[in-house]
């Protein structure tokens, strides 16, 4: 997390790339590994707030890793994860936490994937 600005250095013929989203006190999706963009093959994507779940759709490409990248902010904890694909076919996520990111992995399919975490908030 950066406030007002962010030095980086940069070697001769190289290049960075870069992706800034605010904060905005909820788990958000902030990138995936299909593409620099982090939102090409996000087909959608909605936040409940009623239900605390953050889901979506995804294009996965058949045998390849697939990677999220999830902002969780402190005081949120994943309750429930699922992944599927077709007529439900239950997919395997790997999950790996670091701090505030969460990155969530599943080999890519032929069907898209629709996804789900449901967490827990802490009382304030």
């Amino acid at each position: 997390i950066f406030r007002d600005s962010l030095e980086l250095t940069t070697e001769a013929h190289d290049t960075r790339v870069l992706q800034l989203h605010p904060l905005i006190g909820r788990p958000q999706l902030i990138g995936n590994s299909r593409h620099i963009t982090g939102a090409f093959s996000i087909l959608s994507l909605q936040w409940n707030e009623a239900k605390k779940t953050l889901e979506g759709l995804s294009a996965t490409i058949p045998g390849d890793t697939y990677d999220l990248f999830i902002y969780v902010p402190d005081g949120f904890d994943i309750a429930k994860l699922t992944a599927t694909a077709g007529k439900n076919k239950i997919i395997q996520v790997k999950k790996e936490m670091a701090g505030n990111a969460l990155k969530l992995s599943f080999e890519g399919q032929q069907e898209q994937v629709k996804w789900k975490i449901r967490f827990n908030q802490a009382l304030k």
